[in-house]
């Protein structure tokens, strides 16, 4: 039996998502509305970088909704480790950019802590089990409670609207 990587089934799901992406382009908000929404939780922006807007989180051209896309955590993997910890988060053909415009293929990064993921197109709650990274920021600090915790990776284009694809991992903190 052949065993696959995450990333290798992040990959292979990314192009059958690729449709539904297409549902993350449009806000339905008045042009010149501005998003005023501020990161929140306890995620901080620690030694956080974020990657310029047009680029993917590989610092290369973003591709459009019709050629898929994936995320991923980078940091942590599952498993035992102590707060607070370091988050690095990592997208494939879809441009990581700060919230505010709305761009096909195109947002920013929340980390959802003991939530399900959000259905695509729906608004992501701006709450302590919804961190969000509106900056555009790829990397952060989180510190959860002791315990085991489900992580889920999940952008949202700029309107904060949940795309299609995300990825989980299970943490304990000791």
């Amino acid at each position: 039996m052949r065993e696959y990587t995450r990333r290798t089934v992040t990959t292979l799901s990314g192009a059958a998502l690729a449709s539904a992406l297409a549902g993350c382009a449009d806000d339905g908000r008045s042009q010149g509305e501005e998003d005023t929404e501020t990161d929140a939780g306890t995620a901080t922006d620690g030694e956080g970088t974020t990657e310029p807007a047009g680029t993917d989180g590989n610092g290369s051209e973003g591709a459009t909704a019709e050629s898929g896309g994936s995320v991923s955590f980078e940091l942590p993997e599952s498993g035992e480790l102590y707060a607070p910890f370091q988050v690095a988060m990592d997208a494939e053909g879809y441009t990581v950019e700060e919230a505010g415009e709305v761009n096909e293929g195109a947002g920013h990064f929340h980390v959802l802590v003991d939530r399900d993921p959000v259905a695509a197109g729906e608004m992501i709650p701006n709450d302590d089990g919804h961190v969000h990274f509106g900056d555009g920021a790829t990397t952060a600090e989180l510190d959860l409670a002791f315990g085991e915790h489900t992580l889920v990776l999940q952008p949202g284009n700029g309107a904060h609207e949940a795309c299609p694809i995300h990825e989980e991992i299970t943490v304990t903190v000791e």
